[in-house]
């Protein structure tokens, strides 16, 4: 669909597993668009995160979802960010922006 999987691994991240959603519903008889959910992650960062507040493992691996709107390839996730609303810890915001700012570059080279 696009190069994002190439660009992974330029940041420092691995994919974990790749859904590939269309195929799965096509398999339970619906059709869809090209649409893909790539589970990444980045081992130390992950480690750090879960040091930090083990509830915060419900927001890992980050999520990539790669999909075609409109004859154009798009991508998207939820940002790090998100996670501020459930931890009030300024050492876990730390690691936050440091992965907001990772996975931004990760889907704006992917586009």
């Amino acid at each position: 669909m696009n190069n994002i999987e190439e660009i992974v691994p330029k940041l420092g991240f691995k994919t974990l597993h790749i859904h590939d959603v269309q195929a799965v519903l096509k398999n339970k008889g619906f059709e869809r668009g090209p649409y893909k959910i790539l589970e990444v992650c980045r081992a130390p960062v992950a480690h750090e995160v879960l040091s930090i507040d083990p509830k915060a493992g419900l927001f890992l691996p980050c999520r990539i979802a790669v999909y075609e709107e409109g004859g154009k390839v798009k991508i998207g996730t939820i940002l790090p960010d998100a996670m501020r609303q459930f931890f009030n810890n300024d050492e876990l915001d730390k690691v936050i922006c440091q992965m907001e700012s990772l996975l931004k570059k990760m889907v704006d080279a992917g586009v």
